[in-house]
């Protein structure tokens, strides 16, 4: 999609970017996990959520998102950028993704935080959103 001379893309788009790439190159999954520095199976669910197959609690990290933004040669702006053209304040996690998720995910994107640190502190917002949230 173009809007003012900007591409953006979002997740669908990616999946679509990187199935493309890897028939034109013709790579499989692990060449191409390898050259872009992620797994297999995180390229093959971006695929898969192209094709709307993916499952939404299976969003990519930051670093992960950024790997695959280099590996594609796609600035990670274009990533980030929403729709209309505004840089999006959130990712763009798909609709009915719930606020917990999202901010684990940035959590675990968080390269100050260990993981098991990033996992503890998703539990205890999920926790405490669960118990503050309308019901």
């Amino acid at each position: 999609m173009r809007n003012k001379g900007q591409e953006f893309l979002q997740l669908k788009d990616l999946g679509r970017q990187i199935y493309a790439k890897r028939v034109a190159e013709k790579l499989t999954l692990q060449q191409a996990s390898k050259q872009a520095g992620v797994s297999a199976a995180t390229l093959s669910r971006l695929e898969r959520l192209a094709r709307g197959k993916g499952k939404t609690d299976s969003i990519p990290d930051t670093k992960t998102l950024h790997a695959v933004a280099n590996w594609l040669n796609v600035s990670i702006d274009q990533v980030w950028m929403s729709g209309n053209g505004a840089q999006a304040s959130v990712p763009p996690y798909p609709r009915g993704t719930s606020l917990p998720d999202i901010v684990e995910a940035y959590l675990r994107a968080d390269h100050n935080l260990e993981p098991d640190d990033a996992a503890a502190l998703g539990k205890m917002f999920r926790t405490i959103y669960q118990q503050y949230s309308a019901e």
